[in-house]
């Protein structure tokens, strides 16, 4: 065996053996591709989507799928604005994921349980967390431009998705006389930071990105754990 070939099969190995170190998976759909965030964890975005170029440097494939990449901010959208293409004008699709890092403990353990607190006091912190966030929302920059409008406001969720506490929210927007956008937030706690999933869609293309978004909040994992 030529040592070129034999120095191949070592360093596929050695890249197998860390990738399986560092929960590296295939996307649990077919022609999917797999996001992966440094010191976060991954994400699932379906061939119709694309990530935002303009805010990351180019890695290597394998290097990229290892360590992921290294933002607290990343932006999702419907193929083809990157390359400006007629097309993807004819849609309205986005999926932004932030990370903001606090104090120790100033947020929920992942897994925490929160029927645990009872129902009065459920009921009580819900009405509170949703009175913060959706002032939070109408006085945040997107709210601020001229022509924005709040259609409808659902009320703040406690869920539980893969095993993680998130506090979701959503709202029907409309910008001018653009159609309605549907907007869903979901806030993952992790301890001295929390993770926020935000995906929207024009309302009117529901058939196109509904069951697809669902998709990838259900492949949305946090592997560091705090």
């Amino acid at each position: 065996m030529r040592a070129a070939s034999l120095l191949l099969i070592i360093a596929t190995l050695l890249f197998s053996e860390y990738a399986n170190s560092q929960n590296i998976q295939k996307p649990v759909q077919k022609d999917w591709t797999r996001v992966y965030i440094k010191d976060v964890g991954h994400f699932d975005i379906p061939p119709t989507m694309e990530i935002q170029k303009g805010l990351f440097k180019k890695f290597v494939e394998n290097y990229r799928e290892v360590n992921g990449y290294d933002t607290l901010q990343l932006t999702v959208q419907q193929k083809g604005v990157n390359d400006f293409t007629k097309e993807s004008h004819e849609t309205f699709a986005r999926i932004m994921f932030e990370t903001t890092i606090g104090e120790e403990g100033e947020n929920l353990p992942s897994n925490f349980d929160m029927s645990s607190l009872g129902q009065e006091i459920l009921t009580d912190m819900g009405k509170q967390i949703d009175e913060l966030y959706k002032n939070a929302i109408m006085n945040s920059p997107e709210f601020k431009k001229v022509g924005m409008k709040l259609i409808e406001w659902y009320p703040m969720k406690f869920e539980m998705i893969n095993g993680m506490l998130c506090y979701h929210m959503s709202w029907k927007r409309q910008f001018s006389s653009n159609p309605y956008v549907l907007v869903h937030m979901y806030i993952f706690q992790n301890n001295d930071r929390d993770h926020t999933l935000t995906m929207s869609y024009r309302i009117n293309d529901a058939d196109i990105w509904k069951a697809d978004f669902e998709k990838v909040l259900n492949s949305f994992r946090i592997t560091n754990l705090k």
